[in-house]
């Protein structure tokens, strides 16, 4: 599946809040730090194992703008980037879905759910995925919960086919 990315829309999340496809230039200090800090970075499953820089976070953005198999959101909240969601392996079957909220201050106040609720609609609603699955660490517990109150339950069967030690794949029921 190859869709336009000129088309991706602008996801409103409520009244300072949305989700929009990340730039280059949406990559800042703040963002690289939040995604070294050693609470955030622990369960990320995308990132190769370093410590990110700049350059890295760059090449990352740029990598996914250019892969006409994913999209990479930007969570801004009062136009402040908070976290990423990256919607991605893209086809008319299946999308694999992951966040990262980066800044800690907004922890535990729905925001992951509201993001994950926000982009299965997308890419069912738009862009034809007939279904939406995650990766989430088994020992992630926060991210667990989220995925589960968007309506995703593991499936210990696509689990079983994975190479990644510790981690489950999600799906989400609806």
């Amino acid at each position: 599946m190859t869709f336009s990315k000129a088309v991706i829309p602008i996801i409103s999340l409520g009244e300072s809040a949305f989700l929009r496809a990340l730039a280059e230039e949406d990559v800042t200090s703040e963002y690289v730090d939040g995604l070294n800090d050693p609470e955030v970075y622990r369960f990320l499953i995308g990132p190769s194992k370093q410590r990110q820089t700049i350059e890295l976070v760059r090449n990352f953005v740029r990598d996914n703008q250019d892969d006409p198999h994913a999209i990479l959101f930007g969570l801004f909240i009062d136009n402040t980037l908070r976290g990423t969601s990256r919607l991605h392996d893209i086809s008319n079957e299946s999308a694999y879905l992951g966040i990262a909220l980066f800044d800690r201050s907004i922890w535990g106040q729905g925001w992951a759910t509201r993001m994950i609720r926000k982009i299965v609609r997308f890419a069912i609603g738009s862009l034809g995925v007939k279904k939406v699955l995650a990766g989430i660490e088994k020992e992630n517990i926060a991210s667990q919960g989220a995925f589960n109150k968007a309506g995703f339950r593991p499936n210990q069967l696509l689990s079983h086919d994975l190479k990644v030690v510790g981690v489950q794949i999600w799906e989400c029921i609806k």
